[in-house]
This record gives structure tokens, sequence and C-alpha cells, in this order.
């Protein structure tokens, strides 16, 4: 019982600032003074259905542009992870401080860097310059997180499975 009481108290807990933010799709207008919204809409929800909404299609853009970077800092953490997870090598705490500087940087000096690169490329405005910018930070964390993985990593499994036919 207690068990679940916790649970509750932690979802809850977690929840609670959402409060807001569903009461306001629900209002024309809440202000500072007022404990409780004076007039009630459905006149959001109504943009967002209809047929000239853009919501669906922005949501679509949202999730190729998610998925594209994950599969990408995916395919380019994974060999990366991997070598500083199993391997031992000069240099390897040096490669792990330079992967995190895009973390440590003030972000708007990276991106004044990254905007004045996309805007010589003609990237300004496309999926692609969104989905690179998205790498920048994405590669570094899949990287030292799959290094991680990698350090737990026994390659005698590798080995096994090979023999085995996989």
């Amino acid at each position: 019982m207690t068990k679940n009481v916790l649970l509750g108290l932690i979802i809850g807990v977690l929840f609670l600032p959402f409060l807001p933010l569903l009461i306001w799709a629900f209002t024309t207008g809440w202000y500072f003074p007022a404990l409780w919204p004076q007039q009630w809409t459905l006149e959001h929800w109504q943009a967002i259905a209809a047929a000239t909404s853009k919501v669906g299609e922005g949501f679509v853009q949202s999730l190729v542009i998610a998925l594209t970077a994950t599969v990408l800092a995916l395919l380019i953490g994974l060999p990366a992870g991997r070598a500083l997870g199993l391997m031992q090598f000069p240099g390897k705490a040096a490669i792990k401080l330079f992967l995190l500087l895009p973390i440590i940087v003030s972000p708007l000096a990276t991106l004044m860097g990254i905007q004045f690169v996309l805007i010589r490329l003609g990237l300004v405005g496309t999926i692609m310059g969104v989905v690179l910018v998205h790498l920048l930070p994405m590669i570094p964390y899949m990287t030292l997180v799959l290094s991680s993985v990698f350090a737990n990593f026994d390659p005698g499994y590798e080995a096994q499975a090979r023999s085995l036919g996989a």
C-alpha cells in the first residue's frame, strides 16, 4: 500500500507543473491576480483541428528530424564509442575531453558559429540544417554513453556469438 502511495506522490509531483499548461489550453487568458481563469474556450483546440492547421505537418517534420538525427548520431557514435570503450590507446582521455567540448562551451557561442557555417553552406531553414544542428550535442553524448556501455562489455561474448553462427 505504501509503495502505491509513494508512486502516486511521485507521479503527482512530476505532473503538477503541467497543470497550468493544461488549464491555459482551455482559456483565452489567465492573468496574475486571478487564481482561476475567468473565460473558458475550445478556440485553441479548434484551431489545431482545423483543415488549415499545419500541426500534423509540423509533427511529422519533427519526427523525421528526430529519427534522422538519432540514426546518424548512432551510426557515428557507435563505432567511436566501441573504440573508446574497448581499446586502450594514448590520448584516450584527451579524446573524451574533446567530445565534451560542444557541451562545455557556451551554447550561444557555439550556435553563432554554426549559424555562420549554415549560412555559408546554404542550409539555413532546411531540414538538413536542423538535423546537423541537432547532431552537434547528440554525437558526443551518444559516443560517451556507448563508450561506457562498451567499457563493461566482454569481447568474449562476441566470439561466442560468432562461433554459434551469429
